[in-house]
């Protein structure tokens, strides 16, 4: 059965056979060993479940408190630490990025905070000198550094188109992001996102590297099923270095809620990519045939995959976390799982 305790209450939002059919049976495609923490909230109760595909086959497990790396779901909290410096007017959303970050190239095109956080920028998906650094490549980023990074912004850098014309969905873009906004709080990424978004959140699940995680970490697995190493994202932090378990994420999915000016600018729409997508900062948002607008995020790593999905207007969300890697061939599976549960929880 499909159960929370909500004040002393059971609560059953999804029941038992659209849950076998929309998670348990599809567990079976995924290897042995395979997490998954799923939660969502729908009329104010949150319901969690964990699962795992043994070789008896897939069991229930309690993992709400186990923590998972949620990879690209990362640069919506890198977003909400940009909107932060918005409301803390440090900057504004169209200050170009290089008026902060010091360049020996004299004639960088202008890229603004927003085109990083919107993917608008014209910049590539990785930086220029990304590959010449790579020393562990099931641990790609690691000895990328703030040197390297450093490197990147000396250089003229290459687009490739003008910014604001078309989505190039760029990691190095999110990572400069990162790093420029956490400079207007004389820190590094880490240390500024604890202190101005997790610690007011009360997030005391999450982290941004593994070696902060003393128990609970659940493995990653790669594409083949087998044990992985955990990413390290070394100067690109911003792009994909968090963290975290499903109650940490609902935490985070109840904030949106509330009436707060600096999560409401993440919402708004700021890119049309087409008719059925648009970006706000760092969200994706949908609006579905029958008029429901999802805002979302997935992610992948080496031995995680995530999403998160939040409806404002009815006050619903869903998470799932799994150390499915980002690389397995059913990987987009996760996300479709996540997008019928939203569907679920949408049903009158």
């Amino acid at each position: 059965m499909l159960f929370v305790i909500v004040g002393g209450l059971q609560a059953q939002k999804i029941n038992d056979a659209t849950f076998e059919k929309l998670v348990l049976k599809k567990m079976t495609e995924f290897p042995l060993e395979t997490q998954f923490s799923i939660a969502y909230i729908s009329d104010g109760e949150v319901m969690y479940e964990g699962v795992i595909h043994k070789p008896s086959g897939v069991e229930r497990i309690d993992n709400a408190d186990d923590i998972f790396e949620i990879g690209s779901v990362t640069k919506v909290f890198t977003s909400y630490l940009l909107s932060t410096a918005v409301q803390d007017k440090k900057i504004d959303l169209d200050d170009n990025i290089y008026d902060l970050l010091e360049s020996e190239e004299k004639n960088q095109p202008k890229i603004t905070y927003e085109q990083l956080s919107n993917h608008t920028a014209g910049l590539y998906p990785l930086p220029s000198n990304y590959l010449k650094y790579i020393k562990d490549r099931d641990n790609p980023y690691e000895s990328y550094g703030e040197e390297q990074l450093v490197e990147y912004l000396n250089e003229k850098v290459a687009l490739m188109n003008t910014p604001n014309k078309a989505y190039n969905y760029s990691n190095i873009g999110v990572g400069i992001l990162g790093y420029s906004v956490s400079r207007l709080y004389d820190g590094d990424y880490r240390s500024v996102l604890q202190r101005k978004i997790l610690n007011p959140l009360g997030m005391q699940s999450t982290y941004m590297s593994p070696m902060d995680v003393k128990e609970n970490l659940v493995g990653g697995l790669d594409a083949d099923g087998e044990p992985t190493v955990n990413w390290n994202l070394g100067a690109l932090g911003g792009a994909g270095c968090i963290l975290s378990n499903t109650r940490d994420m609902i935490t985070f999915i109840k904030a949106n809620f509330k009436e707060d000016q600096v999560l409401q600018r993440m919402r708004n729409k700021t890119f049309e990519v087409n008719d059925h997508l648009y970006i706000g900062l760092g969200w994706h948002i949908n609006k579905t045939i029958d008029g429901q607008v999802y805002y979302w995020h997935n992610g992948g790593t080496g031995g995680y995959r995530s999403i998160l999905i939040v409806d404002i207007e009815r006050e619903s969300g869903v998470v799932i976390l799994t150390n499915v890697s980002g690389f397995h061939a059913k990987g987009s599976d996760v996300d479709e799982m996540g997008f019928a549960l939203m569907k679920e929880l949408g049903k009158e």
